[in-house]
């Protein structure tokens, strides 16, 4: 007897208001974020419970986009001519409308013990800015490429240990670093404003660009990265820690 397994993405998945141009966004999202997992879990890197992690990120953050649609409509298309009055009036003058910060993921694949600087950026989007390498000049994708990315202030290689080093070898984890010897050079100051910002030292971006852990120094670095170890290649072959496999849809 087969089992019939389905996974819906897109329209398919969810319907959203127009107002801040996010149905075609969405659908972009869902499929970038199933699309490593399903390849992890064919490949027989990782285990199929793998797969449990999609609707716990996804839902919240569509159904969080759709609450922020709606509210957008609610400006445009209110039919009370007083709050039509006022509305216009502020647009007019230049006044810039309350704007919500925009939801990023909050359940699954993440960092499990951020503390309260980590906790910021975790489950956020990577930053992006543009790197030279070389003679070249371009966006830091152009050199990294598709998969898993830990961008650092400083080169922090000391301070990861052997756990942390075979589970991103494992992953062939690209890393980029802005320290002055090696490093990559951050042609806007980009990263050096989102380092002091933050407050952390390291993110790990997943490949679906957001942001597994983020640490403030970079020891706190080997155990979310251990935690992503058991959850992505301990059952799927590739033990890395004689420790049992977190369920990451917990």
């Amino acid at each position: 007897m087969y089992s019939l397994k389905v996974l819906f993405i897109g329209d398919s998945a969810h319907v959203m208001p127009p107002f801040m141009g996010q149905g075609m966004c969405s659908g972009i999202r869902d499929a970038s974020n199933l699309a490593w997992k399903l390849n992890y879990v064919l490949s027989g890197m990782s285990p199929e419970s793998l797969l449990d992690s999609y609707c716990v990120e996804r839902k919240p953050h569509v159904a969080d986009l759709i609450r922020l649609s709606m509210e957008v409509g609610r400006i445009s298309c209110t039919t009370d001519p007083e709050i039509a009055r006022q509305r216009d009036e502020a647009l007019l003058g230049g006044k810039k409308l309350p704007s919500p910060p925009f939801p990023g993921l909050v359940h699954g694949v993440l960092m499990s013990d951020p503390n309260s600087v980590e906790a910021t950026v975790v489950g956020s989007l990577g930053p992006q800015g543009r790197i030279q390498r070389g003679d070249e000049i371009a966006l830091a994708d152009h050199f990294l490429g598709a998969g898993w990315h830990l961008i650092c202030a400083d080169d922090i290689s000391y301070a990861l240990d052997s756990c942390t080093k075979r589970v991103l070898d494992r992953l062939d984890a690209k890393i980029v670093h802005f320290g002055a010897s090696g490093g990559a050079v951050d042609v806007d100051g980009f990263y050096r404003r989102y380092f002091q910002e933050t407050g952390i030292v390291a993110v790990l971006v997943r490949p679906d660009f957001y942001i597994y852990c983020a640490a403030e120094t970079p020891e706190r670095l080997n155990g979310s990265i251990a935690d992503l170890g058991r959850i992505l290649l301990e059952s799927g072959g590739h033990e890395v820690s004689g420790r049992r496999q977190r369920n990451v849809a917990a």
